[in-house]
């Protein structure tokens, strides 16, 4: 070989040679913190690092500061940290910087730690959230019916279901046969006179109960559950399914219905509502309750509401008055009427 070739093949072998090693040797960098074209360039000239990249890619973007020694793959991680952008080897002493993928598209087949979630819920049942005037829940998980205590549903050998206050608030309840209709296995007739006949599971139900006792009046008049219930005042239904007769006594084996009213709280509320519905229906309510001392050991609860309707027979017409708690139909006038207290000591 003559000697001038082979002085070439020694210098270009060199060459390669010490190009390979510039990729791993740690160099002295400092480059501030600026646009990241120019960052890119000062990186490309300090490191003979060749770089290959779309102008709009890099475009806008900023850089990070880059000061000490590192070899040049690792001065153009730290260069384009917080840029979007990751750095691709296409060669010895070669890079191509391209957009990177977003999270969820990396697998790379390794396990990886995610990282750390914080869970936070009501550790247990609060029974004054759950009566509280501004709970906009339409759950209820406990309920009075299956045991006569406050008992979790999910944890009472009885198929109870309750159908909340906010329920009732948003479907514009005032009867009970428009709350039934929340219900499974219940059936609800209604009469020219606008009373309700109930039927739970195929059977009719001649009894009702309010807060677990038996109301006055229910069974004598044969199952009629229409005027005598008014909805101003009434905080939840609960409907228990099958046989109840071991808890409340004669009633049928298709189930029986307990409505749990509004009950003094010492969070302040006040609503006056106005609803109108066809046949010249106009009902006017009130709730009001508070505590009346400081200490919130005194608490009271008002509800009002009057009600007038047409029917689709001439010269019939409803009128059902609750004031304090009276219903339309007694022989009590309605100004004498008594008042309900509710005394409890803490």
């Amino acid at each position: 070989m003559p000697f001038f070739a082979k002085l070439t093949f020694i210098f270009l072998t060199a060459l390669l040679i010490n190009t390979a090693q510039a990729g791993d040797t740690a160099v002295e960098f400092n480059i501030p913190a600026q646009n990241l074209p120019t960052a890119l360039k000062q990186l490309a000239g300090q490191s003979r690092l060749q770089m290959l990249y779309d102008g709009p890619t890099v475009q806008g973007k900023r850089s990070a500061a880059l000061k000490g020694r590192y070899t040049p793959q690792q001065a153009l991680q730290q260069v384009l940290t917080g840029t979007g952008l990751r750095a691709v080897a296409t060669g010895n002493n070669a890079v191509a910087v391209k957009s990177a993928p977003p999270p969820e598209s990396i697998d790379n087949g390794s396990e990886s730690t995610l990282p750390k979630v914080t869970v936070e819920a009501d550790a247990s049942y609060d029974p004054d959230w759950a009566k509280d005037p501004y709970n906009p829940d339409y759950v209820l998980p406990n309920a009075t019916s299956g045991t006569k205590t406050d008992t979790p549903i999910m944890e009472t050998p009885l198929n109870v279901q309750v159908i909340s206050k906010q329920v009732l608030k948003d479907q514009q309840v005032i009867t009970l046969d428009q709350a039934l209709k929340n219900v499974s296995g219940v059936t609800t007739l209604t009469n020219t006179n606008s009373d309700n006949s109930l039927f739970l599971r195929g059977f009719q139900t001649r009894t009702t109960f309010r807060n677990g006792f038996r109301m006055d009046g229910s069974e004598s008049n044969g199952g009629s559950l229409g005027h005598g219930q008014q909805f101003a005042n009434v905080e939840s239904v609960e409907v228990l399914k099958g046989p109840a007769a071991i808890l409340f006594g004669r009633v049928e084996p298709g189930g029986m219905v307990n409505i749990v009213t509004k009950q003094p709280r010492a969070t302040p509320y006040y609503s006056l509502t106005q609803q109108f519905g066809s046949y010249d229906l106009y009902r006017t309510s009130i709730d009001a309750t508070g505590p009346l001392t400081k200490d919130d050991t005194l608490l009271y609860r008002m509800n009002a509401s009057f009600q007038s309707n047409n029917t689709f027979q001439d010269l019939v017409k409803n009128e059902d008055v609750l004031w304090p708690r009276s219903s339309a139909g007694t022989s009590v006038p309605a100004p004498r009427r008594p008042w309900k207290w509710n005394m409890s000591i803490k």
